[in-house]
């Protein structure tokens, strides 16, 4: 019996020894796999830095667009504010303008009332 004992025993332990070879075997998988996992996440990590500075990035580049586009509308304003006083003075001037032909016509008619009158007196001396 001692022989079927150690046999048992004998068999019992290579069980064992596989057991522990498997287990082993598995757990240098385990940290194989956790080793790549690593790997992949401090990638993932770098990769969402990565994203993170163009973020950044595309968030000062709208900032400075924002602040362009106010600068723009300003300047829209402004020349919008110059268009109204230069159309406010075209009025002006067109009003008056009515008068000033008006103007214009009477001293032309003076005036060559004047030439005629200049001319007479140039004929009455000279004779």
């Amino acid at each position: 019996m001692s022989e079927e004992r150690l046999a048992r025993l004998e068999d019992m332990m290579g069980q064992l020894i596989g057991m522990v070879g498997k287990v082993l075997s598995e757990q240098h998988e385990m940290r194989k796999d956790m080793a790549e996992m690593k790997l992949e996440l401090t990638g993932t990590k770098q990769e969402v830095s990565g994203l993170q500075q163009e973020m950044n990035g595309v968030k000062k580049e709208v900032s400075g667009l924002k602040q362009e586009i106010r600068e723009v509308k300003q300047e829209v304003h402004e020349v919008k504010q110059e268009m109204t006083r230069v159309n406010d003075r075209l009025e002006r001037i067109e009003t008056g303008h009515s008068h000033f032909n008006d103007s214009i016509l009477y001293l032309m008619d003076k005036s060559t009332q004047h030439d005629h009158d200049i001319h007479v007196l140039k004929r009455h001396i000279l004779k």
